[in-house]
């Protein structure tokens, strides 16, 4: 508990790493990591960022409350089946999830008190997630990039009274539901656009594969 720097890819070629773990050594000292069900937490200046997820670890996980930023590359070639982030999160960084081969949902907690907001490519490279949850006080997004960067993503879900963004028969819509943003990338069959919308955006279906 005493570590006062873990450097930039320090467990990077850990293919079989299942859990980091923290212990309280003696003394007075500032804490900087701590970790919490297998992941490295740092704390800088009253911030609690999720530094490092273990490769290896898989089924659900979910984001402890105090984490207020995930990293860049935080969870990157992870085996995690599903990862619940919490209420406490308010920033998702650039490739945070990038390249986790076995994720197959994602899900945000709703009733949340303050907004998250997602960076460009977080998911980048995560071709199993088939749904995404996300939650009502959402900041604005790029979601070509957010979402479109999920190639076999079949449903996206958002909590309802969304303050940017809303959602229809499992599409992105605005948030009072009359425009389609974008449609998931692996949707198939039939499409219905129910008679409530009145506007369907320029990428609207423009990700289909």
């Amino acid at each position: 508990s005493n570590i006062k720097l873990v450097g930039t890819g320090a467990f990077s070629g850990c293919t079989a790493l299942e859990a980091i773990n923290s212990y309280e050594v003696g003394g007075n000292y500032d804490v900087y990591y701590s970790t919490s069900d297998g992941a490295l937490l740092m704390h800088d200046m009253g911030t609690v960022y999720l530094e490092v997820f273990p490769r290896a670890k898989t089924g659900v996980y979910t984001v402890p409350e105090i984490v207020d930023v995930i990293r860049d590359k935080a969870f990157q070639y992870s085996y995690i089946d599903k990862v619940i982030i919490s209420k406490g999160v308010s920033l998702i960084k650039t490739n945070a999830f990038y390249s986790c081969k076995a994720i197959t949902a994602v899900e945000f907690e709703g009733d949340r008190t303050s907004t998250v907001t997602i960076e460009d490519s977080a998911f980048r490279g995560c071709p199993t997630i088939k749904s995404i949850k996300l939650p009502a006080k959402l900041a604005e997004m790029n979601y070509v990039e957010v979402l479109g960067k999920i190639t076999n993503l079949e449903s996206i879900e958002v909590e309802e009274g969304g303050l940017f963004y809303g959602s229809v028969n499992g599409m992105l819509t605005n948030a009072i539901e009359d425009t389609i943003l974008y449609a998931p990338a692996s949707v198939s069959g039939t499409l219905e656009i129910p008679q409530g919308i009145q506007h369907i955006g320029p990428v609207a279906f423009a990700g289909i594969n």
